[in-house]
């Protein structure tokens, strides 16, 4: 008997082949996920944690502030600036950094897959790039 089994129907070695690709791309997709929940809960708690901090720095400066300050401004305004100031840092924050981050491994992702087949894909890039830069 031979190792190799020879199968007659090519459809069953075609399901299992494509069947295969799909586990794979859902097993990538499910880890790409679970990366950008990662993401976003590290960012939120780093986020909260600064504006928690910036908040408390207000406040201790709020204590040091003379009684001469709230004589010009009312309680308020105050307030209203420092709440006001505090949420825009905090969207910020929010927003600013994990794009940033984002974009960060998705660069490095991105010059690994260049490099990854080889030196050539490079040096072809840099030829073209320097021959458009000759008619641009």
């Amino acid at each position: 008997m031979s190792k190799n089994k020879i199968t007659l129907d090519p459809f069953q070695s075609w399901a299992h082949r494509w069947g295969r690709i799909g586990t794979l791309i859902a097993l990538v997709y499910m880890i790409g996920v679970l990366g950008t929940y990662t993401q976003q809960r590290m960012m939120l708690v780093v986020s909260r944690s600064a504006i928690e901090k910036i908040r408390n720095d207000l406040y201790e400066k709020i204590q040091k502030l003379p009684v001469r300050f709230y004589d010009n401004e009312s309680t308020g305004e105050i307030m209203s600036r420092f709440t006001n100031d505090v949420d825009n840092i905090g969207l910020m924050l929010d927003q600013s950094l994990m794009s940033m981050f984002s974009g960060i491994i998705n660069l490095v992702g991105n010059v690994i897959l260049f490099i990854l087949p080889g030196w050539l894909l490079p040096a072809i890039w840099k030829q073209q790039r320097n021959f458009f830069r000759f008619f641009f």
